[in-house]
């Protein structure tokens, strides 16, 4: 059986065995296919009847895919990283943060959950932190509003954790399910006890 390195190919159509089904109408059963040719991935129409487009640009025969590029057919839109194998070698920038799109590899997914657990500490020791500078500032003069230290932690302690919780809670999310799509789960997995430990730590890329 070839795999995917071996192969070096996507195939885009409608017909079932392909490697991205595609939902428009007047697309064929292999509309397009993405190759692998002297390291770089290339996107080629084979159906230009049906016009294909790569971040807005008509594509009229072949076009160099970046990491971060969309492909639209018909009203059909295809991020290019939710594909895009780097495997353990993979480097995040800011883009990969912005939405749920794209792919994070084991070694990088372990190193967001670290970061994330020292995060938690974190938050939950800022408003104490906060209520020890506030008594300073007051004891300096720099602050005329009086309230006790105490007072002040617990009038900041549920917004701030509301706040720091919720987007640390979704940055997990989004991080999980890049991570499951790279083993090839579908999102959903993400929601099985212990199962979803064993994907999302220890299941190697989908190459």
């Amino acid at each position: 059986m070839t795999t995917r390195s071996e192969e070096k190919v996507f195939k885009l159509g409608t017909a079932a065995d392909n490697d991205i089904l595609l939902r428009a109408n007047q697309a064929q059963a292999l509309q397009a296919t993405i190759r692998y040719a002297k390291g770089e991935w290339v996107l080629e129409n084979l159906a230009p009847a049906l016009p294909i487009f790569l971040n807005g640009i008509l594509v009229e025969t072949r076009k160099s895919l970046a990491k971060y590029d969309r492909i639209k057919i018909g009203d059909q839109t295809i991020h290019w990283q939710d594909y895009f194998y780097e495997g353990e070698a993979q480097e995040l920038g800011t883009e990969d943060f912005k939405n749920f799109h794209g792919r994070i590899s084991r070694s990088n997914f372990r190193a967001l959950s670290l970061l994330t657990i020292g995060l938690i500490i974190c938050i939950f020791f800022v408003p104490g932190i906060l209520g020890t500078l506030y008594s300073y500032l007051l004891n300096r003069g720099a602050i005329r509003v009086e309230m006790t230290n105490i007072e002040v932690v617990q009038f900041i302690s549920p917004y701030f954790y509301f706040l720091g919780y919720s987007l640390l809670g979704l940055l997990f999310l989004m991080i999980s399910v890049k991570r499951m799509r790279d083993t090839g789960n579908p999102w959903w997995k993400i929601l099985l006890p212990l199962y979803n430990l064993k994907l999302l730590y220890f299941k190697l890329s989908k190459v």
